[in-house]
């Protein structure tokens, strides 16, 4: 069975690693991915998003994902654009920083100041990272210690490693333990 995940913002808010490091902790653990990037023309300040499709068993059919069963949306238009379209016992993540509506919806919704608490661990830089910990701790969907050895692998040359850990449990305990749900 897939798991349909759709990650969305501005260009530079690091969506597509985002969707880049899902995907390959799935495929750490041999599951079958897709990871399918859209961004508009600009560089920064632009639209971005990207679907990541994970298979548990087998090969993805389709990287397009029409009807997401997570959506993460980073900003307030990804938000409006993309909440009509998550499944019915979807579950969508919210940074509640860049989004000042909540729009009544049959899915699960997650708000969690991302930007606040990223600028509190000292770079805001992790609000992606900490975000996919969120995602980790509402689905489940791949282990955190295969998660973790992407992240080493990307950041730990850079010397953010560490940094990029914090923000990143720190993500997935706000997740887990959110009174800022909206059903």
């Amino acid at each position: 069975m897939a798991k349909n995940f759709l990650l969305a913002g501005f260009g530079g808010q690091g969506v597509l690693l985002m969707g880049e490091i899902l995907a390959k902790a799935a495929l750490l653990e041999g599951k079958g991915v897709s990871w399918l990037p859209a961004y508009g023309p600009e560089m920064r300040g632009g639209t971005a998003n990207c679907a990541v499709v994970i298979e548990e068993e087998g090969e993805v059919v389709s990287p397009v994902v029409f009807e997401p069963e997570v959506l993460v949306a980073f900003n307030k238009p990804s938000y409006l654009k993309f909440l009509p379209r998550v499944a019915k016992e979807g579950i969508v993540i919210v940074n509640s920083d860049l989004v000042d509506v909540k729009i009544s919806s049959p899915v699960k919704q997650v708000f969690l100041p991302a930007n606040q608490e990223c600028l509190a661990l000292g770079s805001m830089k992790m609000v992606n990272i900490y975000l996919l910990g969120a995602v980790v701790a509402l689905t489940s969907v791949v282990k955190t210690e295969n998660l973790l050895t992407i992240l080493q692998d990307i950041f730990g040359k850079k010397g953010v490693y560490p940094l990029n850990e914090k923000a990143f449990f720190k993500g997935y305990n706000d997740a887990g333990k959110s009174k800022n749900y909206v059903e």
